[in-house]
């Protein structure tokens, strides 16, 4: 697999390789959501891997997040967690406590509506925690 690839690191890596990468694991949350990288992986058969859905909790009191996770009866992270997995990607929540662990697990007993999906797919603002790959 590679990591933080998008389309541009993709086509040079696919010019020279013999082996196309399984997985392509890049930074992925609501706010920094990459729909071309997705449709690019998902064309080249490449499952995509999301690391940081928490956000690093910067965004765990936005308004429509919270007003989502009250619906549901459950946590601001445990919508985030739930938003990455319905997209089909693999995701990759970090904590170091067991509560954390936990519930960042406990997210297979819900669904996020298809609205629900549809507005979180808007609110990218290319919030990050990590470095932006097309500048590097």
């Amino acid at each position: 697999g590679v990591s933080n690839y998008y389309p541009p690191h993709l086509d040079e890596l696919l010019e020279t390789a013999e082996i196309i990468p399984a997985v392509n694991q890049f930074e992925f949350s609501p706010y920094c959501n990459p729909p071309d990288v997705i449709d690019y992986c998902r064309d080249k058969g490449i499952q995509p891997e999301g690391y940081a859905p928490l956000v690093r909790g910067q965004k765990r009191e936005d308004p429509r997040l919270v007003a989502i996770a009250e619906r549901h009866g459950k946590t601001t992270f445990q919508v985030l967690v739930r938003w990455s997995v319905q997209q089909g990607v693999v995701t990759i929540p970090k904590s170091v406590r067991r509560e954390g662990i936990r519930e960042n697990f406990d997210v297979f007993d819900f669904e996020l509506s298809g609205d629900e999906l549809a507005k979180m797919n808007t609110w990218h603002d290319n919030t990050r925690v990590a470095w932006d790959p097309m500048e590097f």
